[in-house]
């Protein structure tokens, strides 16, 4: 399924397919920071551990440990390389240029 989701975010030709894998792309990203523990967009200073069974104190090293857990991950599904292609390839003012033209010009 990765697979499949990055190409479509690289290399689809049409923008509609890009921009719903992308933001695929970032429901990926949410869960897995979800897994390590963030909620809301933050780490607790504790919280439940899956691997371990126990409650942990989210320490600035355990944190650490955890984004760099995060992204071993988004490397290893290659969510990393879809991101820096998109962003390089300057994918989001494509999409609005098609956006655009599909809004104005058939009305």
């Amino acid at each position: 399924m990765f697979m499949v989701m990055a190409c479509a975010a690289v290399s689809d030709l049409h923008w509609e397919v890009k921009v719903n894998a992308l933001e695929f792309w970032e429901k990926v990203i949410e869960r897995q920071m979800s897994d390590q523990g963030m909620i809301d967009g933050v780490f607790p200073s504790v919280t439940f551990s899956k691997e371990n069974r126990k409650i942990t104190q989210l320490t600035e090293k355990e944190i650490k440990l955890r984004l760099n857990k995060v992204l071993g991950e988004l490397a290893r599904i290659r969510c990393l390389q879809v991101s820096a292609e998109t962003v390089g390839g300057n994918l989001l003012v494509v999409c609005y240029q098609h956006f655009e033209e599909k809004c104005f010009l058939h009305p």
